[in-house]
């Protein structure tokens, strides 16, 4: 285990891949070490660097969120790729939540059909937020329309 204390996020994903190890969750704090790793865990419990786990381990984060109880953009999901939603839900300091495969067992065919919370210009949601998925199969629904009519639902309160 490579020691992420005190490093960016960006720095530790990057440090992880490099070791063959996952990133996991991420939880933010309240630190004025904003986007810095404050702890590593493992299977619930902190891990010191040098212990042996094994490759393609998944290793959780706890990051600091700055003192200001920073919120973000929810991201715009539908119609894409499961690996696709994971890398910009990471990118985006939040968490996968729910993943519903609806209609396929073919993972390589599935798109995001729905997300909750739902995507809306300006709507906001707390840094390590959860996003839920559902996606459907690209060979039963035709995302191109499903993006094309979406509708923004802009009457929400930040």
């Amino acid at each position: 285990m490579p020691n992420l204390i005190d490093l960016s996020l960006r720095q530790s994903i990057s440090l992880l891949e490099t070791y063959g190890l996952q990133v996991g969750s991420l939880e933010y704090i309240p630190d004025i070490a904003k986007n810095a790793v404050i702890q590593q865990k493992y299977q619930g419990k902190v891990i010191q660097s040098g212990e042996l786990i094994k490759k393609g381990s998944r290793i959780d984060l706890v990051v600091g969120q700055g003192m200001n109880g920073d919120k973000i953009q929810i991201p715009f999901l539908i119609g894409k790729k499961q690996s696709e939603v994971l890398k910009i839900l990471r990118n985006s300091s939040l968490n996968i939540g729910n993943e519903i495969f609806e209609d396929t067992k073919d993972t390589s065919h599935a798109r995001v059909y729905i997300q909750e919370p739902i995507y809306a210009p300006g709507k906001l949601i707390n840094m390590g937020g959860i996003i839920n998925v559902i996606y459907r199969s690209d060979k039963k629904v035709k995302f191109d329309e499903v993006i094309r009519n979406y509708q923004f639902d802009t009457s929400f309160n930040n």
